[in-house]
């Protein structure tokens, strides 16, 4: 299951008395997962700099998003035979899709794996690399780009 969301703040109106609520923040939020192609988060760059943990966001493209990734693959390595059997099975997934942009998401979502995988193994030096070598030789797409 692909999820999508947005972040943002802003200012609140509500009357509980005839239930009605008026947010500014739920528009932009609204509006910034109307951008989001791919499963993903994303966060108003307004908000980018109240952000205390850095670890927890990611850009992608010209978009800040939750970099929910890290609570699927231990940076450590701790997991990484059960990650590599899930990239299996996404690649499988991604291969069984007959739309195109259902496949793209899928693309999407195994370079985000990847560019974790690697992040953390340059971090922590703890990854077998040989586990994923073939899905970075295979699936690695230049036009998904990531940064912390």
């Amino acid at each position: 299951m692909f999820i999508r969301g947005g972040i943002s703040s802003g200012k609140l109106f509500e009357d509980p008395n005839i239930n009605f609520l008026a947010s500014e923040g739920l528009v932009k939020a609204y509006q910034l997962e109307q951008k989001a192609v791919y499963p993903m988060v994303v966060i108003d760059e307004d908000l980018i700099s109240q952000v205390i943990e850095k670890k927890l966001i990611v850009k992608n493209a010209n978009k800040y998003i939750v970099n929910y990734v890290r609570y699927i693959i231990n940076e450590e390595g701790n997991n990484q035979q059960d990650v590599a059997k899930e990239l299996t099975e996404i690649v499988s997934y991604r291969d069984s899709a007959s739309n195109d942009n259902v496949r793209g998401k899928y693309n999407w979502l195994i370079n985000y794996y990847l560019w974790f995988i690697e992040l953390s193994n340059n971090k922590f030096k703890k990854f077998y690399m040989n586990n994923f070598t073939h899905f970075i030789s295979k699936e690695k797409d230049p036009r998904f780009v990531f940064s912390e």
